[in-house]
C-alpha cells in the first residue's frame, strides 16, 4: 500500500472518529445542560376550573444563566394543536439547583403525559428544549380531602368515606396527602372541600399557609383538626386561625355509643362559640361561610381507629358540614364558564360612541351638501351638467373627513369593561374581588395585558381558540407570564377581537362596614355603618325571596335599618325562584339610566345579579345587603403598556349577621330560611328553581341555626304541590321510626315538640314521590320562638 493511501485511511479514520466523538459529546452535553423536573396539581391530581400548583425544578450544568422558564399546555383545535404556555423570570447560577412555582387553571381534561419546557435567556435565544413526563394528570370529579399529619398512613380509613347523589349510588371522595403540598394561595386550596390536620407540627406552616388556610374556611372549607393526646404540637400553630384551649386531658371507655376494652385519650377542651356534640367528643364552629371542626381525641390512633362505626361517623361529620347540595355539584359537565358573563364586559360605552343627534346631524349636512347646496350652487353658476363630478367629489371628501376624525377620536385608547362581586366580609377590614374583565384593544396583532402580581388571573383558553383564526397547527395563542407583574399576552387578536379574563384579589377596606342588626319579633332593626372608601349605591335589603330598600349607604355614612319581615310562601304556579326575585327588583320595564361610566342601568343591574345567583347560589347568606358602585378598586390596568380606558359596574355583597338579644321574641316568615336537604334518592333537584323532579324520596331536615328555643314551626306541603298522592313520614325521636303524615301542614308546637324536634336535627321529614306528578317544590317553614 502506498504512503498516499495509508496517509488518506488515517485521515479518514480520524474524521470518523473525531465526528461520532463530537457527535456523542454534543449529545452528552446538551442532556447535561439542565436536568428538568415538572409536576402539575397535587401528586398528579387536579380539579377542572380550579388553579393548581405549577412546579419546575432546574438543575444548571451549564452557566449562569438570566432568562426565562417556559412550560407549553396543547389546545386541541379540529385537527391541530395551539399552545399556551405559563412562564416566570429565571436566575440560576451554575451548579446549583432552583425551584420555580407557578400556577395553573385547566378547564378540560388534559389528555397529554408529555409537556414542552424550554428555557430561553432574556435576549430570547434558546438554551434548552425538551419534553418532560408528568402524566397521566388524573381529574379529580368528586369531593376532595387534604390530609397533613406525620402519621399519613392512620388516617388511609379516609378514603373509605363516600356521599349519594340523587339516584342513590355512592361517590368516594378523593384523598390526598398535604404534607409537602400545602401551598400558600388560598384559591389552590378550592381544590378540596375538606382539610384535615392531625398530629402535625403546625408551627411548621409558614403564615401565608395558615393565611390560606384561614380564608379559605371563610370562603366555605371544612377544617377538621385533631386533638388527643397530640393535641399540643397541632394546635400550636393554628392559634391566629381559632383558640382552642385545652382545660385538661382525661381518658374515656365510651365514645359514640360504644364501649370500648381500650381507653380513648381525649383533650377537655373550650372553644368559645363552637357547639358541642356526642358528650363533648366534637366541636363544631361556623366561621364565614366555612366550619371549624374540633375533635377531643387524635383521629389516628387507637382505639378510634379500630372503632367499628368509625367510618360511618367521620362520614357524618363530613358530608353535614359540607352539605348535599354543595356535593352533587360535582355531577354537572364542569365550571361555569365565563361565557355567561361575556355579553356584559363586550360593548363599547356610549360616552366612546357618537350621540344619536350628532349621527343625524352629519347625515343632515351630507344630504344638504350632496342635494339641495350642490344643486344651488351649479345652477348659480350654470354648470348642472358637472354634478355627476362634484357629487362624487364631496361624497370622497366628506367620507374622508369623518374618517379621520373617526379613527383619531374614538377608538385609539383600548377599553376595559370590569364587572365586579365584591363580596364584603362582616365587620372585617378586607373584601374579596370576583372581577369578569373584557379588553378592546382595537388593533390586531399580540395584545399585552399587565396586572398587579397580587391578582390571581384564570383565563379559558376554549374560548380563544374560537379567535384563532390568523393561527397555525403549533402556534400560541396565549403567553401567561408570572412575576411582580403578570402579563397575559394574546397572539395574534384580530381588530374586534374581546379578550375575557376572570380575576380574584382580596382588598383592605379600611374599617370595612360594620353593622349591629337584631332581630325584634318580625323586624331586622339596627344600623349599617359604611367605614370604607366607597359609596354603596341603590342598597337593597335581601332576605329568603323578599327584598325592601333601603337607599344609598354613603361613605363615612350611618343607614338605620328597620324592616318588616314579609315572606310569603312559594306557589308551584308562581315559582319563587331568584329570576322571580330580580324581576320584582329589576322589573323588564323599569327605566333604563344609560350606560355612563358612572351610572349603571337596571338592565345591566338584573344580569349582574342573575349572574351572581347563578353562580353563588348554594353559598348565599340569608340575609344580605346588595348595593352598587362604579370606582375601580383595581390597580390600573395596562394594555401593550398603556392605561386602557376602563368602565366599572360592581355588585357589592354584605352578609348580615344578625344578633339575637337573650329573651326577645323572634317571628321569621315563610320563604326566609331554608331547610336542609339530608338525602335523595333516584330525584333530580333543580337548585335554581328548588323543585325535584322524578321518582323516588327526598329527606329534609328543618331546624333553626341559632340558639332559639322553639315554640312553634309550620312546614307548608300544600303549596309545594304536594297532595295525598305524595307519601309524607315525619320522624319520631321517641320510638325511633317514620310517622305517616296525612295533613297538607305540619305543625310543632309544645304538644309535640318533643317527639318531633330535635336541638341538633331538627324536624325531619321524608317525602315519597310516585312520579306522576312533573315537580314538586321544597315546602317551606315559618318559625316563632324565644331566644334562649
Amino acid at each position: 500500500m502506498s504512503i498516499y493511501k495509508k496517509v488518506a485511511k488515517i485521515i479518514v479514520i480520524a474524521f470518523i472518529f473525531l465526528t461520532f466523538t463530537n457527535i456523542f459529546c454534543n449529545t452528552s452535553h446538551a442532556i447535561e445542560d439542565f436536568e428538568v423536573k415538572v409536576s402539575i396539581g397535587f401528586n398528579g391530581y387536579y380539579k377542572l376550573g380550579k388553579v393548581i400548583p405549577l412546579k419546575v425544578e432546574v438543575k444548571n450544568n451549564y452557566k449562569d444563566i438570566d432568562g426565562k422558564v417556559q412550560v407549553f399546555f396543547r389546545t386541541p383545535r379540529g385537527n391541530d394543536s395551539l399552545y399556551t404556555f405559563y412562564s416566570k423570570k429565571l436566575n440560576i447560577s451554575k451548579g446549583t439547583t432552583k425551584e420555580i412555582n407557578m400556577n395553573v387553571l385547566l378547564n378540560e381534561h388534559y389528555i397529554y403525559n408529555l409537556l414542552k419546557v424550554r428555557i430561553i435567556d432574556n435576549d430570547g435565544q434558546f438554551l434548552w428544549e425538551d419534553e418532560v413526563n408528568v402524566g397521566p394528570l388524573k381529574v379529580m370529579d368528586t369531593g376532595a380531602i387534604g390530609i397533613i399529619s406525620d402519621d399519613y398512613d392512620s388516617l388511609r380509613y379516609f378514603s373509605n368515606l363516600y356521599y349519594k347523589i340523587m339516584n342513590g349510588e355512592k361517590r368516594f371522595y378523593y384523598i390526598l396527602n398535604l404534607n409537602n403540598l400545602l401551598p400558600e394561595n388560598t384559591y389552590m386550596l378550592e381544590s378540596f372541600d375538606v382539610l384535615v390536620i392531625n398530629n402535625y407540627n403546625t408551627e411548621k406552616f409558614s403564615t401565608n399557609q395558615v393565611l390560606a388556610i384561614k380564608n379559605w374556611v371563610k370562603r366555605g372549607g371544612t377544617l377538621i383538626i385533631g386533638t388527643g393526646p397530640n393535641y399540643q404540637q397541632t394546635l400550636k400553630g393554628l392559634e391566629s386561625i381559632q383558640d382552642i384551649d385545652v382545660l385538661e386531658r382525661d381518658k374515656t371507655n365510651r365514645f359514640f355509643n360504644y364501649k370500648s376494652e381500650i381507653p380513648l385519650e381525649i383533650a377537655k377542651l373550650k372553644i368559645d362559640g363552637a357547639k358541642k356534640q356526642n358528650n363533648e367528643l366534637i366541636y363544631k364552629k361556623k366561621i364565614g361561610k366555612g366550619n371549624i371542626i374540633v375533635t377531643a381525641f387524635d383521629l389516628g390512633l387507637k382505639p378510634f381507629t379500630e372503632f367499628n362505626r368509625r367510618n360511618e361517623v367521620m362520614n357524618n361529620i363530613v358530608n353535614e358540614s359540607i352539605g348535599i347540595k354543595n356535593l352533587i355539584k360535582y355531577e354537572s359537565k364542569g365550571p361555569t364558564s365565563i361565557y355567561n358573563t361575556e355579553y356584559l364586559v363586550g360593548y363599547v360605552p356610549k360616552d366612546r360612541l357618537p350621540s344619536f343627534k350628532l349621527v343625524i346631524g352629519i347625515i343632515s349636512i351630507f344630504i344638504i351638501m350632496v342635494g339641495p347646496l350642490n344643486y344651488i350652487i351649479l345652477k348659480r353658476l350654470d354648470k348642472r351638467e358637472f354634478g355627476w363630478v362634484t357629487v362624487p367629489i364631496i361624497v370622497l371628501v366628506f367620507s374622508s373627513l369623518i374618517y379621520f376624525w373617526g379613527t383619531s377620536t374614538q377608538f385609539r385608547a383600548s377599553i376595559v369593561n370590569s364587572v365586579n362581586v365584591i363580596n364584603v366580609k362582616p365587620d372585617a377590614d378586607i373584601a374579596e374581588i370576583e372581577s369578569t374583565i373584557g379588553i378592546m384593544p382595537f388593533k390586531k396583532g399580540d395584545i399585552d395585558v399587565s396586572l398587579s402580581d397580587d391578582i390571581y388571573i384564570s383565563h379559558d383558553n376554549n374560548m380563544y381558540r374560537y379567535q384563532s383564526a390568523n393561527l397555525q397547527d403549533g402556534d400560541i395563542i396565549l403567553e401567561n407570564y408570572q412575576g411582580k407583574e403578570n402579563h397575559l399576552v394574546f397572539r395574534e387578536s384580530g381588530l374586534w377581537d374581546v379578550k375575557t379574563i376572570s380575576l380574584k384579589k382580596f382588598i383592605n377596606l379600611n374599617n370595612g362596614i360594620q353593622q349591629d342588626i337584631t332581630f325584634s319579633e318580625d323586624r331586622l332593626i339596627g344600623t349599617i355603618k359604611n367605614l370604607t372608601d366607597m359609596d354603596v349605591e341603590d342598597a337593597v335589603l335581601i332576605y329568603g325571596d323578599s327584598f325592601e330598600k333601603i337607599g344609598d349607604i354613603k361613605k363615612g355614612a350611618t343607614k338605620n335599618i328597620n324592616v318588616q319581615l314579609t315572606g310569603t310562601k312559594s306557589q308551584i304556579n308562581k315559582i319563587k325562584s331568584y329570576h322571580y326575585l330580580i324581576t320584582k327588583l329589576y322589573p323588564y320595564n323599569g327605566t333604563q339610566q344609560g350606560n355612563q361610566d358612572n351610572k349603571i342601568d337596571i338592565r345591566t343591574k338584573r344580569r349582574i345579579l342573575e349572574q351572581y345567583y347563578e353562580t353563588k347560589r348554594n353559598d348565599m347568606e340569608d340575609i344580605m345587603i346588595i348595593g352598587w358602585n362604579t370606582k375601580p378598586l383595581i390597580k390600573e390596568i395596562k394594555v401593550n403598556g398603556a392605561y386602557a380606558n376602563r368602565n366599572v359596574k360592581s355588585l357589592v355583597v354584605i352578609p348580615v349577621e344578625v344578633k339575637y338579644e337573650k329573651g326577645q321574641e323572634v317571628k321569621i316568615p315563610y320563604g326566609m330560611l331554608e331547610p336542609k336537604i339530608v338525602d335523595v334518592t333516584n330525584l333530580t333537584y333543580d337548585d335554581r328553581m328548588k323543585q325535584f323532579f322524578g321518582e323516588g324520596e327526598v329527606v329534609l331536615s328543618y331546624k333553626l341555626n341559632t340558639d332559639i328555643k322553639l315554640n312553634k314551626m309550620t312546614i307548608d306541603l300544600g303549596s309545594a304541590n304536594i297532595t295525598r298522592n305524595e307519601n309524607v313520614y315525619v320522624y319520631n325521636y321517641k320510638t325511633d321510626k317514620w310517622d305517616k303524615y296525612d295533613s297538607r301542614m305540619i305543625v310543632i308546637d309544645s304538644e309535640n315538640k318533643e317527639v318531633y324536634y330535635n336541638n341538633s336535627e331538627g324536624t325531619k321529614v321524608t317525602i315519597a314521590i310516585d312520579g306522576r306528578k312533573d315537580r314538586i317544590l321544597i315546602p317551606e317553614f315559618s318559625v316563632e320562638g324565644v331566644v334562649r
